[in-house]
């Protein structure tokens, strides 16, 4: 009867687990739609499909918080690009 406790309690912590992975990929790939709409509206579409690729790369919602911050704050794409490139390199 305790292996079956056990069992039981294992299934319920992975399908728990299974729960926050399936929101938090959903909050990241919902924050990714923004911050393309973002980047096309302030930079272009050009710049958008380009930086498209790297926003894909990006798998912590607080480092996505900083990229729209850096959308805002960027005076060119180019800077905006070396941001990207410095963050996807550490």
């Amino acid at each position: 009867m305790q292996d079956v406790t056990v069992l039981t309690s294992r299934l319920d912590e992975t399908i728990e687990r299974w729960h926050r992975e399936a929101v938090a990929e959903g909050r990241i790939e919902g924050q990714r739609a923004v911050l393309s709409r973002l980047l096309a509206r302030r930079f272009g579409d050009q710049t958008a499909d380009e930086v498209r690729a790297a926003l894909e790369a990006v798998d912590v919602l607080e480092h996505l918080d900083s990229i729209a911050e850096w959308i805002i704050d960027a005076e060119t794409a180019d800077e905006l690009k070396s941001r990207l490139a410095s963050l996807l390199r550490d």
